[in-house]
């Protein structure tokens, strides 16, 4: 069984990660920011950058699998923000270890910082629908501002 690793991300992990980033993500950031690779590789970047801790998620041989972070969208009432990034072989390979570090590190850990935290993801994304709803998230608003339909999943 592989096993998953978790270290500090760093801007620069997003020119290595947005050329492999799943269908899904790719969708997601051009819908919620604009198109073309270079701008994707600047709003992973920006994701790393913003976020007041963001990790790699690295196999044992090193590849790069994904990238998760978090941050406060309201420190004084500790609500929060997660978020992650990744690849196709990430969740079609590595899925059971991923799931592992999600409800074992990465949920604590969140669950110890914020009181309520959020994701926003497309709506038709029903494989993270599904897993977020597995992991105690509520849908909370829909919004299709953008012409297409997103989705904010909240878990107090």
């Amino acid at each position: 069984m592989t096993r998953l690793h978790l270290e500090e991300a760093h801007g620069d992990h997003a020119y290595a990660l947005s050329p492999n980033l799943c269908e899904n993500d790719i969708r997601w950031i051009s819908y919620a920011y604009t198109n073309g690779e270079e701008k994707t590789a600047e709003a992973v970047r920006l994701s790393i950058e913003e976020s007041e801790q963001a990790f790699t998620i690295c196999d044992d041989t090193g590849e790069l699998l994904g990238v998760w972070g978090h941050g406060a969208w309201d420190r004084p009432t500790g609500v929060g923000y997660v978020w992650l990034l990744s690849t196709e072989s990430l969740w079609n390979h590595h899925y059971p270890s991923l799931n592992r570090i999600w409800r074992r590190v990465i949920l604590p850990k969140l669950d110890a910082i914020y009181e309520q935290y959020g994701a926003t993801i497309l709506s038709d994304n029903a494989k993270l629908v599904s897993w977020l709803r597995l992991s105690g998230f509520s849908p909370s608003t829909r919004s299709d501002r953008t012409g297409t339909l997103f989705t904010h999943y909240t878990r107090s």
